[in-house]
């Protein structure tokens, strides 16, 4: 199935406008960590693709997704960003 952002997209404004701050502040030199989580199902997908389509353009962007039952695994999700050969 192909995912796209051109789907049905509904409110989300706040969100959206609060993401927006955040990416212009960092393009100002204040890097930012964006955690969003919530139920299955309730469109965090949705709303970061919109995000990224839409306000991201020429941005560096770096993500990662985790599951629940990984939760116990320290560093887990940040560790799947950041390539082990440059940790030290």
């Amino acid at each position: 199935m192909r995912q796209t952002t051109d789907a049905l997209f509904l409110g989300r404004q706040e969100e959206l406008a609060t993401m927006g701050g955040w990416l212009d502040r960092a393009a100002g030199g204040e890097p930012r960590i964006v955690v969003i989580d919530g139920a299955a199902g309730i469109g965090k997908t949705s709303l970061i693709r919109r995000f990224l389509a839409d306000k991201a353009r020429g941005c560096r962007v770096v993500s990662a997704s985790g599951e629940e039952m990984e939760r116990e695994l320290a560093y887990g999700v940040i560790t799947r960003g950041v390539p082990w050969s440059r940790v030290r």
